[in-house]
């Protein structure tokens, strides 16, 4: 098959999708297949695939014209290509495409769950793009049963497309790696943009509250600047003093040594459609404070403490708890390494190329 992939996430920088995509590339390029790689810029990722991959590029630099670019010129593409399936891993197909077959991949509804946590333009390119690419898949492909049970809801012409397939951690790290990491320290961590969905606010007056009890207790946040930021950056650059610091975006090597500093990660989301930070800190055997909404409790399994997202209370103690309990701490790092395990991208890819031969 002639398979042409939306394929802008990969120009993104470090990024969920972009982590998604790249991941299965790099396995699926192992098939019969013919790949198509589709972008509105350069992919400093291309050296990396194989001789069955070919892309095409513009020359796009504001991200604001990008879904237009994609809508106008990907449908010629794929046309002078011959694709026999168009696949975007990021919930908006070309709504002129005339491929035989289209593959969609549908990673949350965070538009519709929580649109108040999303910038304007986002929400309305869901809003204007989604609902029609729902309609023009043949399948859908989701991360969980979570996003499964969404679609489901504000979707339910969509429910016999639906496939669920489950994501793995990003990071690859070797058990023999991690079984001997220090238990020590009160670090904790925080992975994910600046952005209201990720509950940072509620995060930091949490920990706020521990380290009147335990004044040695960090925290760090790790990842990009996000949106509707700037008022978060400045509360977080008045708090180093207290233990809070914000390093920004950080590359794979020092996200691994920051999960291997951690006792544990925080992340509380509002909503996620799966939650890669989750599996990245169980491969390191460390266990998560999260949520019980959504995703997460289907992700973390008994390697995570669920707590309520909007209750800064609630927070507080399932970090205390964490901090003090030592016993259950211990076995619930057993059950991160555990749950951890049952998780591949090579599974993931597997799945993915099972549906698309279907719809060959």
């Amino acid at each position: 098959m002639r398979i042409a992939v939306d394929a802008r996430p990969l120009t993104r920088g470090p990024n969920g999708i972009g982590r998604y995509l790249e991941n299965l590339l790099k396995l699926l390029q192992n098939t019969p297949h013919e790949w198509y790689l589709y972008a509105d810029r350069p992919l400093p990722q291309e050296a990396q695939f194989g001789a069955n991959f070919k892309v095409r590029h513009g020359r796009v630099n504001r991200n604001a014209v990008s879904s237009m670019f994609a809508q106008a010129v990907f449908p010629g593409w794929a046309r002078q290509d011959g694709v026999d399936l168009f696949w975007s891993p990021r919930h908006h197909l070309p709504l002129l495409d005339k491929s035989p077959k289209k593959l969609l991949t549908v990673h949350d509804l965070v538009w519709r769950r929580v649109p108040q946590t999303m910038v304007r333009l986002g929400r309305l390119t869901e809003k204007l793009l989604m609902p029609p690419s729902l309609s023009m898949a043949d399948a859908i492909l989701v991360p969980s049963k979570a996003t499964a049970a969404d679609l489901a809801e504000y979707y339910p012409q969509t429910t016999d497309k639906i496939r669920v397939t489950p994501l793995a951690s990003a990071l690859n790290v070797s058990l023999e790696s991690v079984a001997d990491l220090p238990r020590t320290g009160l670090n904790i961590l925080m992975v994910g943009s600046l952005e209201p969905r990720k509950n940072i606010e509620r995060v930091v007056d949490a920990f706020l509250l521990l380290r009147r009890q335990y004044p040695e207790a960090t925290l760090t946040l790790a990842g990009g600047q996000g949106w509707r930021s700037e008022q978060l950056r400045q509360r977080l650059a008045s708090l180093v003093d207290q233990g809070v610091e914000y390093i920004g975006a950080v590359d794979d090597q020092r996200l691994e040594t920051l999960y291997k500093q951690a006792r544990f990660v925080a992340a509380p989301s509002l909503y996620e459609g799966w939650g890669l930070s989750v599996l990245e800190a169980f491969s390191f055997g460390k266990p998560v404070l999260t949520s019980n909404v959504s995703s997460m409790p289907e992700v973390a399994g008994a390697g995570g403490l669920l707590v309520n997202p909007e209750s800064t209370t609630e927070i507080f103690r399932g970090m205390l708890k964490l901090v003090e309990d030592e016993g259950l701490y211990q076995q619930m790092c057993r059950a991160a390494l555990v749950r951890c395990q049952q998780f591949s991208w090579q599974k993931t890819a597997d799945l993915t190329c099972a549906v698309i031969e279907q719809l060959g």
